[in-house]
């Protein structure tokens, strides 16, 4: 008989079981709290300004509870509404065993949910411990085709991966809809291949379909990739199954579980009288184009491969090093190959459909976990232990140092906290005063004489109405505007000057301690690593001498420096 090779022996090792499923259930118990205590760990930075957030679906979960209807106008589908309402819900129940102060009554506890500090707080910690469960449903993801060991390494590699614990900090449905997705994709795989454990039944894959398209409905009616996986799912089907008779039951199977499930999920969430569309959103416009205006959407993968695969390479460079050599592996070993269609078509649509619009990781991230396992085999297919274990170290040392950088990234002071401190001074310097939306997120609450600009009577900033700022800046005329720097500003300086407007002050990022980890690239994550390390520059622009006065008096004790306005003439 023809010996084998040791790649062929490493092939087998992935899928053998040397660690018994109690321990596996330790370790993985392990990873998930491990995850959350770092996705825990400084949830209440920046509050009560919030930045980075689904703050139009926050805020009206908080409505939802508290007068029983809320006005959609968020880019996501309406359904996660309903599951920021349901962590506030669960915090109500906490604060009555705790004995909180605010879960004294239903009324006081309505009167909490008023504060945009405690709204995504308690979304931050809903999101920080979905994010944890994400560990889980990688371990079972990698368990429909890996060994325990294997699988214990993927969810391990997803608990400690930046971008995951930089989104698990945010209330943003990124993170817990690609955790309900990963969990959908379980059964919808151990459907199509199931070499461990499974029994192969005609009955048990017929049930497999059904539960595969009742999580896919599911998971589209919250995250709009959930779309995007039915089409994987439904392509995997007709690429694996045969015959095609077979093929066919299996997919009108998951249809009518995606269907019946889609339908039923989305007539509770949009319920009469509930939920209402504002702002001219349809009930399905957010469904059609994947939660990204249609306008942008286009087939650029040409012109955007190579700054994607950069954005990959930079922010991951380790992973994205064993995730190749373990694709390079299965060219070598036709075992493998399958492990690469099963797991990898939907990073492949991903990719495809989202990568070459947005070169940025954040708008891929979902792809992680379906990756974990061909790095985690990787790591694990050399014969040395030795190795296999420096391998591993590697991958999740790096892992665990890029989300440290984050974590200390966080706790320092941004541009936008120190305009949120002074706004109290503003008011108290008895001008009128307007201070960009893109400021001060998260709908806050502002004193008598500070107001946002431009104005708005909803969660919406200004570019989606399509009114242009100069003209909402004759309706506002406030004495002094707070703005950011040139490059981010909705309003050019030509527009300011030919208002009255001079610039006076400047609000500039404090300068950064020392760490250990070396910064990222900026434009690795540019809406994340460097607005929260630095924020934007605010400029302070005043309009007539008499108001900059009495704000100069209240704010040079606390730091700041102004070149006194010129009196204008108009």
């Amino acid at each position: 008989m023809e010996r084998a090779s040791s790649h062929e022996r490493s092939s087998r090792a992935h899928r053998a079981n040397r660690i018994s499923r109690r321990a596996a259930a330790w370790l993985l118990a392990v990873v998930t709290a491990f995850a959350f205590a770092i996705r825990f760990c400084s949830y209440r930075v920046g509050l009560p300004d919030v930045f980075h957030s689904d703050y139009p679906q926050v805020g009206a979960a908080a409505h939802l509870l508290s007068e029983g209807h809320f006005v959609d106008v968020g880019s996501y589908p309406a359904t996660h509404v309903y599951f920021y309402a349901g962590a506030y819900l669960l915090a109500y129940v906490c604060g009555m065993v705790t004995r909180a102060p605010w879960a004294g009554s239903w009324s006081s506890f309505c009167e909490e949910l008023t504060h945009p500090a405690f709204q995504h707080s308690v979304a931050r910690a809903y999101t920080a411990a979905v994010g944890a469960l994400l560990c889980i449903a990688a371990y079972r993801l990698a368990r429909v085709r890996f060994s325990r060991g294997i699988s214990l390494l993927a969810s391990a590699c997803v608990a400690v991966c930046p971008g995951l614990v930089i989104y698990s900090h945010q209330a943003r449905i990124h993170v817990p809809g690609i955790t309900f997705l990963v969990f959908a994709a379980v059964p919808a795989l151990r459907c199509l291949d199931n070499p461990i454990g499974a029994s192969g039944t005609p009955a048990a894959r017929a049930r497999l379909a059904w539960r595969a398209g009742v999580g896919a409905g599911f998971v589209a009616s919250i995250f709009q990739l959930g779309i995007l996986w039915l089409g994987t799912y439904a392509g995997l089907v007709l690429l694996l199954v045969r015959p095609l008779r077979s093929a066919g039951g299996l997919l009108l199977r998951s249809a009518a579980g995606a269907i019946g499930t889609a339908t039923v999920v989305y007539g509770l969430a949009h319920l009469p009288g509930v939920v209402r569309s504002g702002l001219g959103f349809g009930a399905l416009d957010n469904l059609a184009t994947l939660g990204i205006p249609t306008m942008t959407l286009g087939f650029r993968f040409v012109e955007r491969a190579p700054a994607f695969v950069a954005h990959w390479i930079a922010a991951e460079p380790v992973r994205v090093a064993f995730c190749a050599g373990f694709l390079a592996a299965s060219w070598k070993l036709p075992q493998l190959r399958r492990d690469v269609l099963l797991l990898g078509l939907y990073p492949a649509a991903v990719l495809l459909v989202l990568g070459t619009n947005y070169v940025e990781v954040r708008y891929s991230l979902s792809v992680l976990p379906f990756v974990a396992p061909w790095i985690a085999a990787a790591c694990l297919m050399p014969r040395s232990v030795v190795l296999r274990g420096f391998f591993s170290a590697a991958v999740l040392v790096a892992g665990l140092l890029g989300s440290t950088r984050y974590l200390w990234l966080i706790q320092e002071s941004d541009t936008r906290q120190e305009v949120q401190r002074l706004v109290p001074a503003f008011s108290e310097a008895g001008s009128s005063v307007a201070i960009d939306a893109s400021l001060l997120l998260g709908s806050p609450e502002l004193p008598r004489g500070v107001s946002l600009f431009p104005p708005r009577g909803d969660f919406k900033p200004w570019y989606f109405n399509g009114v242009k700022p100069a003209e909402t800046l004759k309706l506002v005329e406030p004495d002094l505007l707070l703005l950011p720097d040139a490059d981010s500003s909705p309003l050019k300086e030509r527009e300011l000057t030919d208002a009255g407007y001079r610039r006076v002050g400047v609000l500039a990022a404090a300068p950064r301690g020392a760490s250990f980890v070396p910064d990222a690239p900026p434009w690795i994550f540019p809406d994340l690593w460097r607005s929260i390390r630095r924020g934007p520059t605010v400029d302070l622009w005043a309009r007539t001498p008499k108001g900059f006065a009495r704000v100069a008096a209240v704010l040079r004790p606390k730091g700041w420096e102004f070149a006194e306005p010129a009196p204008t003439h108009r």
